[in-house]
């Protein structure tokens, strides 16, 4: 008797080859085989992907893509390489709108010795520059292209897409890729090769590279050694730091020092009854006291100042009572260590004895100050940051009291960033591992600690405590500062389940043992998802109540392509949570995607693979928000004709309404509105009734033949002996900014076109055209090609003239789904290890077209078959040549016949049209029924 089984949902995912025999396990029957183009949704059913929007060319090879997320409205995706940056506006998110890419607008021509910041734009001889010094400088008298960043050109002549320089090195590998920590309109940029920068959004054409400025810096521990350190000035640029040995290095520039010093205690008085009003100043840094005894006629006062009077402000006023006795005693605290104080009177006219005395006791005061110039190993040239004083004259005298800071080209970089409670972050320098810096709170700039008395808003710097020196990789603020290194995953957090104190000892726990890789972690809800050492496992870091800590769960466990050495290695993490929860991860030319939604238990992987003949690639992710979902974009490898005639482009990820005129089902697609039939542009192969589609260079190219071309009429001669053996009858040539096909090939330096080139061409440079030839279009509703492009062009079927019908156009990719092998219960128990036959499958639809059935089985041997057909959806009473409306139902569909042990079944799906699997119910007869 023939059996029915029903397989109604496919949301458990690509499974592993090495779970083929666990039918054991609840999810068996919705787990796939085959899981590519198609998204397994939560509710079951398995959803065609969408393709992506062709956005521009891509300026080198090594670029990928970051997210910049300001608000829901406000979202950009910077591609970069690491020398320059270029911002695409991700809220342009009208169908065929190509100002994807930010307008530069006008540019102002360039301008001997001006000063100009780093990154501004200058326009010179008919290019952009954007100015390439960090930190801002002059121009000199003459342009100096080397001092300048040229700026794309588009393939528009005359206009650039927006960019800014960036003073990385070129990326090589996924080690050199920036983390970040975005705070409203500023992006911090870290990587252990370079020093930390920030991005900053002044405006949509004014984004500013610019190095992270500290007031007090990270340091690694206080000076323990006898070398003393000793300034020539207090204040100002340009100061001479002394060491007392050999210390400094080159590397030490740019970087940032502590310094300490001790003050004695200080006292300056006002004898209230003499001719004086003023008592002189003193530096005044933490308690202060103000005393007055004896009396005084009029109003004393008290004045500071923090720039050496260059501005002040009356902090305290006290009322004499004429001249009686009269005793005041005040309080205060001063914060800033360049303060400077002074006793006033209006009026002198105390008792003979009275006086006013302002006392400041000893203490410890901490300045910084940035390296600007190495000079030797003793001496180099320093800017004071945070001046110990604000007096011009004098100098710090040697003194012991110092510590280094902690990032230089000397003791490393921070590798990674993050911003947590109130304060920002940073870990994992070369020499200091297992060390992480936090700023004070709400003070980014600020790593120092108060004197005094430490406040627990300070900064804070923290060690971990391990048998192994694995190093920081990631840091990512939760419930608890999550820090991944490349041997295990900690916690931190404050003592008691406080806010971390710079008064008290955090708590430093160990959570898991599974190793991190140098790629930015992705936070999805309360979860940390970041990747394995070996760069093929994906985990989830999130708190377990039973456990009272948190816990790392392998969510590559069960995907079929990720399980043991397979070579996978992911570079970047991205995540868009409308219409569906998915993170995409980049890996060897495709994207796995993962499907997940927490509270719904559902974790199902699936692959989004470029065309099938592995030569297109995938090179970067990223995700930002949408108008209604979120838009994914990505950096696409296009081989136009070869591995040597390839483009890399930047696309948009193109949901998909499942229309009849609107079904995005193509990668590197197009958009065209109204196109117009070119008569100088024959296609013999289309007849007449055909449409012109130019701008499609993205998908095609042109190389230049050797030696040059005249015309006279249809007849074409060239001055190269080679000039015809590089062509065919049918190729497209253009020259003189014109475009035919050749019509023959008479001899070896003679051929003719089509048309004749008008107005004649003399002694031209001659292109071949070339292009993919694996184009589809969707026209009207209808798919059609696959098409040639020639270099700019491609002649589609039909008349789409008017502007109510538009053509998309683009790379169809592979969509595929197949189960696991089937089983149906037998009367002697399961027939999975039985010779059987289906006979046929009922295939639940909804809003599909087109597509294959088949069938794919194991012979006794080993060996392995398939068979598949085509599913019809036009009917006798269906006009030709007009668009079919998306069937939504179920279909009952003959199978090839075979009797096998082991087989399954499979939906396929290459053409650009939607596709929605809701089940597969197959029959399935015993051997010999």
């Amino acid at each position: 008797m023939s059996l029915w089984t029903r397989i109604n949902r496919f949301n458990g995912g690509l499974w592993s080859p090495l779970l083929d025999g666990r039918t054991d396990l609840e999810d068996y029957g919705s787990a796939l085989k085959t899981c590519t183009g198609f998204i397994p949704l939560k509710y079951g059913p398995a959803e065609r992907m969408w393709g992506f929007e062709y956005a521009a060319e891509a300026k080198t090879g090594r670029s990928i893509l970051l997210p910049f997320k300001f608000s829901q409205s406000v979202n950009y995706i910077i591609e970069t390489d690491g020398t320059y940056m270029r911002f695409f506006d991700s809220s342009q998110n009208d169908i065929s709108n190509t100002q994807v890419t930010v307008d530069i607008g006008d540019v102002p021509a360039w301008q001997a010795t001006t000063t100009y910041r780093y990154g501004e734009l200058v326009s010179n001889g008919g290019v952009v520059y954007a100015f390439n010094t960090l930190g801002g400088g002059t121009s000199a008298a003459t342009f100096t292209v080397g001092n300048w960043h040229t700026l794309t050109e588009t393939e528009t002549t005359g206009t650039f897409i927006y960019e800014i320089p960036l003073p990385m090195s070129q990326f090589t590998s996924y080690l050199d890729y920036p983390m970040r920590a975005q705070v409203n309109d500023v992006v911090y940029l870290v990587n252990e090769n370079y020093q930390p920068l920030t991005l900053s959004r002044y405006g949509e054409t004014d984004w500013r590279i610019e190095e992270i400025e500290f007031t007090l810096p990270p340091v690694i521990e206080q000076n323990s050694s006898t070398t003393t350190l000793a300034v020539n000035g207090y204040v100002g640029s340009g100061v001479t730091v002394t060491a007392s040995s050999a210390l400094f290095e080159a590397g030490h520039v740019g970087s940032y020092w502590e310094i300490r010093e001790k003050r004695e205690a200080k006292e300056a008085s006002l004898d209230l009854h003499s001719g004086s009003l003023v008592s002189g100043p003193i530096p005044v840094f933490g308690d202060w006291t103000l005393t007055t005894n004896g009396g005084f006629v009029d109003e004393l006062y008290l004045y500071r100042s923090v720039d050496n009077w260059v501005t002040e402000e009356k902090i305290q006023q006290l009322q004499g009572n004429g001249g009686g006795n009269l005793d005041f005693t005040v309080t205060g605290s001063e914060s800033n260590p360049k303060a400077q104080y002074e006793i006033r009177q209006s009026t002198n006219g105390g008792s003979g004895h009275s006086a006013a005395v302002l006392t400041v006791p000893a203490i410890e005061v901490k300045g910084s100050f940035k390296i600007t110039q190495y000079t030797s190993p003793t001496s180099v040239i320093a800017d004071w940051v945070e001046s110990l004083d604000s007096t011009a004259g004098g100098g710090v005298d040697p003194t012991t009291l110092w510590s280094e800071g902690a990032f230089s080209s000397v003791q490393g970089w921070p590798s990674t960033v993050c911003f947590y409670q109130g304060r920002i972050w940073f870990g994992g320098t070369d020499n200091r591992k297992q060390t992480i810096w936090g700023s004070a709170i709400d003070n980014f700039k600020n790593f120092g600690t108060s004197v005094p008395n430490v406040l627990a808003s300070d900064g804070v710097s923290y060690t971990l405590s391990s048998v192994e020196q694995n190093k920081i990789r990631w840091i990512a603020g939760e419930e608890a500062l999550l820090i991944g290194t490349s041997g295990e995953e900690y916690s931190l957090s404050g003592a008691d389940n406080n806010a971390v104190s710079a008064t008290s000892a955090p708590l430093i726990q160990v959570q898991s043992s599974i190793g991190s890789a140098y790629i930015q972690p992705r936070q999805v809800g309360g979860s940390v998802v970041f990747v394995s050492p070996e760069r093929q496992r994906v985990y989830e870091l999130s708190y377990d109540w039973r456990a009272r800590g948190y816990a790392a769960e392998d969510l590559t466990r069960l995907n079929a392509k990720n399980t043991g050495a397979t070579g996978r290695a992911y570079t970047q993490i991205a995540y868009s949570q409308d219409p569906y929860r998915i993170l995409w991860l980049p890996n060897n030319g495709q994207i796995d995607c993962l499907i997940w939604e927490k509270q719904e238990e559902v974790q199902a992987w699936f692959e989004r693979k470029p065309k099938e003949d592995k030569l297109d690639q995938f090179l970067s992710a990223a995700s930002v928000y949408g108008s209604d979902e979120d838009d994914v974009w990505v950096i696409y490898r296009n081989y136009i004709t070869g591995p040597l005639d390839n483009k890399i482009q930047v696309m948009r990820l193109r949901s998909s309404e499942n229309t009849r005129n609107y079904q995005w089902f193509l990668d590197a697609g197009k958009v065209v509105t109204g196109a117009e039939s070119d008569i100088t542009y024959p296609d013999p192969n289309l007849g007449s009734d055909y449409t012109l589609v130019t701008g499609a260079e993205h998908l095609g190219s042109y190389s230049t033949l050797s030696g040059t071309i005249s015309s006279t009429g249809s007849t074409v001669n060239g001055t190269s002996t080679a000039f015809t053996s590089e062509l065919s009858v049918g190729d497209y040539i253009k020259s003189g900014g014109q475009t035919q096909r050749v019509a023959s090939i008479a001899d070896d330096v003679t051929l003719t076109t089509t048309n004749a080139f008008s107005p004649a061409l003399s002694s031209e440079t001659l292109q071949l055209a070339r292009g993919r030839n694996d184009v589809y279009a969707l026209g009207n509703g209808l798919v059609l090609g696959p098409y040639q492009v020639h270099g700019d062009r491609l002649s589609v079927e039909g008349e789409f003239s008017s502007s109510a019908h538009s053509i998309i156009y683009g790379i169809a990719y592979p969509s595929e789904i197949e189960t696991m092998k089937l089983q149906a219960p037998a009367g002697d128990g399961m027939s999975r290890n039985k010779n059987k036959r289906a006979v046929n499958v009922g295939l639940g639809m909804f809003r599909t077209l087109g597509g294959e059935i088949g069938i794919r089985y194991e012979f006794p041997d080993g060996q392995t078959g398939e068979d598949s057909y085509e599913i019809q959806f036009r009917t006798p009473q269906d006009p030709m040549d007009t668009a079919l409306p998306l069937f939504t139902g179920e279909k009952i569909l003959p199978l090839p016949h075979g009797n096998f042990r082991y087989f399954s079944l499979f939906y396929k799906q290459t053409k650009p049209l939607p596709a929605t699997i809701q089940y597969m119910s197959p029959q399935i007869l015993p051997k010999g029924q």
